[in-house]
């Protein structure tokens, strides 16, 4: 299965945070899926740690390669069909990294991971 992990979750996968669900860490560490870690992700945590609103250990410029790596998290690039489906999706969620994630994830026919109450009036699969 392919999976989008959405910004929080994986933070909260690569540091062994308890809130991510049980369901959601066992997908992550099944060999036979495929994770996902969207371009549009670390730039938010990038943001969001110049901003001094997210405390890290370490630069993101450090930790992202670093536990994309170590997870073995495939890289997935902001695309021009990525932007382009913004267009016509609703406006049920505001944030726009979020709904980047679930553009992709309705191009690709990706699972998103994650805990956010907004995502499913998008019709997109989703595991937690």
């Amino acid at each position: 299965m392919d999976l989008l992990v959405d910004t929080c979750a994986a933070l909260w996968y690569w540091s062994g945070d308890p809130r991510l669900s049980a369901r959601a860490e066992a997908a992550l560490r099944d060999p036979a899926n495929e994770v996902w870690f969207h371009q549009v992700s670390y730039l938010e945590i990038t943001i969001k740690f110049s901003l001094g609103k997210l405390p890290l250990n370490e630069s993101p410029a450090l930790l992202v390669p670093k536990a994309l790596e170590t997870y073995r998290f495939e890289y997935s690039p902001l695309s021009n069909s990525d932007i382009a489906t913004l267009e016509s999706l609703p406006f049920h969620h505001r944030d726009p990294f979020d709904r980047i994630l679930i553009s992709r994830a309705l191009n690709r026919g990706w699972t998103i991971i994650t805990s956010d109450g907004d995502f499913p009036a998008y019709g997109v699969s989703l595991l937690w």
